[in-house]
């Protein structure tokens, strides 16, 4: 069996008394890495103002009482040979510190006091990220390559929360007023949404201190958070047409599973071995043996109440069909339960004996683990606990799995390019 020991990691959990969950893993030697998620991403957006929790995000490190500008924060956390970030998902607003120095633990807590307790949402400063974010949502439109990604989350999560814009489009990033920010960001960023998760030579101790010390957050009170979120297949095919691309990006696959599912670690492997490596089958057939796609991918991804498996590639206008019937004879060969022993093993030593390479780094450590401790820190598998799971899985697990989700009449489709839904046929 392993053990997060085998790492030289030891995980740790504490509430603070302000009621927020911090949780360490500890590993000597490496830098500290600490993510604040906070779980007030962008399918909590009123109705009308999408884009506002990204909006939100963009205000945070844009400006704050001490330091002023983008670049007074920049230089006070860079001086300690650290860097800061933040982003937001349909879940998750997360703010990122790293320092090099564990003693510097001090000062990455005085940058997060200043994000989450002193943004100060100044007009101009609002105003020129308005600008930036607009240009993002261009930048963002301008490129097939990029859109599908949109394209896919809106297709396979339609008519939900989840399967909203996260940047917004030009109206309702216009709409969004400084009282709207101001209301989000005292409202929304609270500690009942929030977990604090920090790795590589930290103690829990310490950490626990400094922000007891620098956050006084206020508590927003108890949620009540969506556990299934409903499907609503009313169309099955979404295509953005860009006149005049002949390089068509697609994505296509099926809805899955939460993250806490018993079945997310069965659909992860099969995502490593359908797509996860060059000996991949779907890299072999499409590729090496028939030159079809340059890269083909396959993925398995799981929020707090929905997931989603599917395959990514990209192909000329020509040979669109011939792609798309390879594909969907991998989902029919994954439906029948005929992936091999051989292909099962591989997949094993693949995924268990890379995990050492991967996990050497502090933030390697706050990435895997973050999300799960935000969303249900009781059910979520640990590295160790996940690993195990992969090592125990069967034949018989990925036969039932594959014949419960790649079902003939729950695949989704979505196109980027110059590309008509009409020019093609799902023949599954």
């Amino acid at each position: 069996m392993i053990k997060l020991s085998d790492f030289g990691v030891e995980r740790k959990d504490m509430v603070l008394s302000s009621g927020v969950r911090l949780v360490t893993f500890e590993k000597k030697g490496l830098p500290i890495n600490m993510s604040i998620l906070i779980r007030s991403g962008s399918r909590y957006d009123p109705k009308g103002k999408e884009g506002l929790a990204h909006f939100t995000e963009h205000m945070v490190v844009a400006g704050t009482k001490n330091f002023p500008s983008p670049d007074k924060l920049s230089i006070f956390i860079e001086r300690l040979g650290g860097v800061y970030g933040a982003s937001t998902s349909s879940e998750v607003i997360t703010l990122s510190v790293a320092v090099g120095d564990p003693d510097d633990i001090s000062s990455a807590a005085v940058l997060v006091h200043e994000m989450l307790e002193e943004s100060l949402f100044d007009t101009l400063t609002i105003e020129n990220e308005r600008q930036s974010i607009l240009k993002e949502l261009g930048d963002k439109k301008a490129k097939p390559d990029n859109y599908i990604g949109e394209l896919y989350k809106q297709l396979f999560f339609q008519n939900t929360p989840v399967g909203r814009s996260i940047i917004g489009n030009e109206g309702t990033i216009n709409s969004i007023t400084r009282m709207d920010l101001l209301d989000f960001y005292h409202n929304m960023l609270t500690i009942d949404r929030m977990t604090i998760v920090a790795g590589g030579d930290v103690e829990i101790e310490n950490v626990a201190t400094e922000i007891e010390n620098k956050l006084a957050m206020k508590n927003g009170g108890k949620h009540e958070f969506d556990r299934e979120l409903p499907e609503y297949r009313k169309i099955n095919t979404a295509v953005h047409k860009y006149p005049g691309i002949g390089q068509i990006h697609i994505i296509i696959g099926h809805r899955t599973v939460p993250e806490i599912h018993e079945d997310a670690v069965i659909l992860d492997t099969i995502a490593s071995i359908s797509g996860g490596s060059r000996a991949a089958s779907l890299q072999q057939n499409l590729r090496y043996k028939s030159g079809l796609v340059y890269g083909v991918g396959a993925f398995s991804m799981s929020g707090s109440d929905h997931g989603s498996w599917g395959v990514s590639t990209s192909t000329s206008k020509d040979k669109v069909q011939e792609v798309l019937d390879l594909i969907t004879g991998e989902f029919e060969r994954i439906s029948l339960g005929k992936i091999t022993a051989d292909e099962l093993s591989f997949a094993k030593d693949k995924i268990i004996k890379s995990t050492r390479r991967q996990m050497q780094t502090a933030g390697s450590w706050v990435g895997f683990h973050a999300f799960g401790e935000l969303i249900d820190p009781e059910n979520y598998l640990k590295l160790d606990d996940y690993l195990n799971r992969v090592n125990a899985i069967t034949l018989k697990d990925l036969s039932v799995v594959g014949a419960k989700y790649f079902r003939k009449d729950s695949w989704y489709l979505a196109m980027t390019g110059d590309i008509d839904e009409s020019d093609v046929t799902v023949n599954y």
